[in-house]
């Protein structure tokens, strides 16, 4: 995981082959008129969103806990899948389209969306990416 990191912070290919990495981000530039959300997934993967371990990370903020359940560790996996808060929206969404996004367990952004674009179709992921954002924006409203 450290190496896989400190690759990607280098910029040098990962353990990933680099083409399909390409093709993952193709896909997920492809999506038509959602600027936004071509943006935050691009965030997203850099790790890059200001959730409050980031921000701690970087001395912005005294603690690293969520702001809204105050119960963890505000990463973006918190912030945007396991928090009481984005529980809630994804209990509106397709329940098969949640659990296999659930099912995908890594810890790493990257990982995790180029995950989504491999096992999902174009408008699933599109909808996830929707849906995070509009999670990550409503967080955003009630904390500030």
């Amino acid at each position: 995981m450290k190496g896989r990191r400190e690759r990607w912070l280098d910029g040098k290919p990962s353990l990933l082959n680099t083409t399909t990495a390409q093709n993952h981000w193709r896909i997920l530039w492809r999506v038509k008129d959602l600027k936004k959300v071509r943006n935050f997934a691009w965030r997203l993967a850099r790790n890059s969103i200001p959730t409050e371990s980031v921000r701690n990370r970087r001395n912005m903020a005294d603690s690293s806990a969520c702001q809204i359940c105050n119960n963890a560790k505000d990463n973006w996996r918190h912030a945007l899948i396991d928090c009481n808060m984005a529980k809630c929206v994804w209990c509106l969404v397709d329940e098969e389209l949640v659990e296999h996004m659930i099912g995908i367990k890594s810890n790493d952004a990257r990982v995790w969306l180029m995950e989504l674009v491999d096992t999902l179709k174009e408008d699933e992921v599109v909808i996830v990416l929707v849906t995070l954002l509009a999670i990550w924006w409503a967080r955003r409203k009630a904390i500030h």
